[in-house]
């Protein structure tokens, strides 16, 4: 099937073809006939360079996502300059906790925020994939996971997510990393607040690691 990657003749014309006459499955015209983007050649080709383009494009103090605080009634903004850098001590605490770069994989139990997108990125800079958790799966989905992806280090919203961890006790994991304020508490794990884990990072120096097109980046459980 020859390539589509071309624009519109017009605007009411057809979007998508039939690419499989026996599943029916349709595919953008603007799509490869493997069903994937052709991007040109100097376009960003990972999560991390499109992250990298957007701070270019912005600057340092171009604003990246703002925080919300507990009340709700305020909102502190975040510049691409200040993620950048927590994104890098992220990622020089997951080295400095030899996490293997291409192999190892990071988890993370929370609604979506600035410290979750942190470590995202930051996981990104030592090529570190990331799988997600949800309240929807449940105590033993939750469990299983863990133990399948063999994370050693998951990082979670609050304390009742860190509370349903402990009460699962998955095995390999070694390091929990609490976004939140929670309760110090005798673990067989070692947890540390959000803060406390960018200040190693802090302290620590490594090589980036940085992913290429075939690298997995993400990781979702179903």
């Amino acid at each position: 099937m020859e390539s589509r990657n071309r624009k519109l003749d017009h605007v009411d014309s057809q979007q998508s073809y039939e690419a499989d006459p026996d599943t029916f499955a349709r595919h953008n015209i603007l799509c490869e006939s493997n069903g994937l983007w052709k991007l040109p050649d100097d376009f960003p080709k990972t999560i991390l360079e499109c992250f990298e383009l957007g701070k270019q494009a912005a600057g340092e103090q171009g604003i990246i996502c703002g925080t919300p605080s507990e009340d709700l009634k305020s909102y502190t903004t975040r510049t691409y300059g200040e993620f950048a850098a927590t994104a890098q001590y992220l990622a020089n605490s997951l080295k400095k906790h030899s996490l293997v770069s291409g192999k190892s994989k990071i988890a993370i139990y929370s609604s979506n925020s600035y410290e979750y997108d942190v470590a995202i990125i930051g996981g990104y800079y030592q090529n570190i994939c990331n799988v997600s958790l949800y309240d929807t799966f449940g105590e033993e989905a939750v469990k299983y996971i863990l133990e399948h992806i063999e994370a050693e280090i998951c990082f979670v919203q609050n304390q009742k997510k860190l509370d349903l961890i402990l009460k699962t006790k998955p095995a390999h994991l070694k390091i929990i990393v609490v976004f939140q304020k929670f309760k110090k508490i005798e673990s067989d794990y070692k947890i540390i607040s959000f803060d406390d884990f960018i200040a190693i990072g802090k302290d620590s120096s490594f090589d980036n690691v940085l992913p290429t097109s075939s690298d997995i980046a993400t990781t979702f459980a179903r």
